[in-house]
């Protein structure tokens, strides 16, 4: 078991197919839970085998073009609802890759729901620890209130402005990359939809994965999460700790998320993400930006 204060948001296959037998897992709080297998667009894999129970849960509800930033506030709680989830509910999320998962689990943060897991290596380790699937798909089932007006941790997601003036505070702050070291430096955007290269004026590398589809950095080896205790003490050797007001940033969002995901493990109280991080800023000439090694 870890030692972060938040070790049980994320669970082994055994304590989901507790759960979704009709047990009570331990820190189970028992106020109804909801399964999701989070993907962008067709649910293809989901309908090949899912968790049993699990609902598809297409991230395209949850953000949007042209910079992939989360819905309105208004809509993302829409969104919960008609999956069923309020801020009691325990939620359940899995998916290949891991950070879409991950994205969706810090919109449900954001908005308020106290209880939120990601699978541990989500469905390969479920299938490796001889779980069945299902192939039939579920249907969400509606609730007719959040239980709160999202959202309700206003300050895990920030925009360019406050990122503006984080950078100006590098004593309490600091604006942290989450993209390959390439990225970082400058040598490659990372993805076709961007054009601008480099990064946010002052910001520090707090590593991630070889390119902007892999983050082997957060990631065991084998496709499960990273000790969170072993990556901070990575970000500490770079000044990225708990004290200060730390805002994770990536191309989009997605490497970003699993990034605050594991810091919220950690227990870090001012810990944020940018959204949609370098796709905005580096179209914005108004933005400060830097090339090359640090």
């Amino acid at each position: 078991m870890s030692s972060t204060i938040r070790w049980q948001a994320v669970v082994t296959p055994s304590w989901v197919h507790d759960l979704v037998g009709g047990g009570s897992p331990l820190t189970y709080p028992g106020h109804g839970f909801v399964t999701l297998e989070v993907g962008r667009g067709e649910p293809d894999a989901y309908l090949r085998g899912h968790v049993p129970g699990a609902v598809y849960l297409d991230t395209n509800l949850i953000e949007r073009p042209p910079l992939w930033h989360f819905v309105p506030d208004a809509e993302l709680q829409a969104v919960l609802e008609r999956f069923g989830i309020t801020r009691a509910t325990t939620v359940v999320l899995y998916g290949d890759p891991m950070v879409g998962a991950a994205r969706a689990a810090v919109a449900m943060l954001y908005a308020g729901v106290d209880d939120v897991r990601l699978l541990d290596g989500g469905l390969p380790a479920w299938r490796a620890a001889g779980f069945d699937v299902e192939t039939t798909p579920r249907a969400p089932v509606a609730v007719a209130a959040f239980g709160g007006s999202v959202p309700l941790r206003p300050r895990l997601v920030v925009g360019k402005d406050a990122v503006r003036r984080m950078i100006d505070d590098p004593a309490g702050s600091v604006v942290v990359c989450t993209r390959s070291w390439a990225e970082h430096v400058g040598e490659i955007s990372g993805y076709d939809a961007i054009t601008a290269r480099g990064r946010i004026r002052g910001s520090v590398w707090g590593h991630s994965g070889s390119d902007a589809h892999h983050v082997q950095d957060f990631e065991a080896p084998d496709g499960t999460l990273r000790d969170a205790d072993e990556l901070a003490a990575l970000w500490a050797a770079s000044g990225i700790t708990g004290e200060r007001h730390v805002a994770f940033y990536c191309g989009t969002g997605w490497r970003a998320s699993l990034a605050l995901f594991h810091a919220w493990r950690l227990g870090w109280p001012q810990a944020s993400l940018y959204d949609p991080g370098w796709f905005e800023w580096g179209q914005d000439p108004a933005m400060p930006v830097e090339t090359g090694p640090p």
